[in-house]
């Protein structure tokens, strides 16, 4: 990795976690909730599932409902 990208990713890393300490200022009552923020803040499912320590399978399927159930809604 040379010395542009390294810079790249930690300014990405530092939007990043303005964007979770922004999301998590809040108090959420499930992970859901939680994860539909995030995504709210355009942080990818990936980010998501590294930064609350769960599967990538488990936030996409919430991601996915959420989609779903809000598509349902109009």
């Amino acid at each position: 990795m040379n010395k542009t990208d390294a810079n790249n990713e930690l300014v990405e890393t530092v939007r990043d976690l303005t964007r979770v300490l922004l999301a998590l200022s809040e108090k959420y009552e499930s992970k859901s909730e939680t994860i539909r923020d995030l995504n709210s803040y355009a942080i990818p499912p990936s980010r998501i599932a590294s930064l609350l320590g769960m599967p990538l399978k488990d936030v996409t399927s919430i991601l996915s409902r959420a989609k779903k159930s809000s598509g349902k809604a109009k």
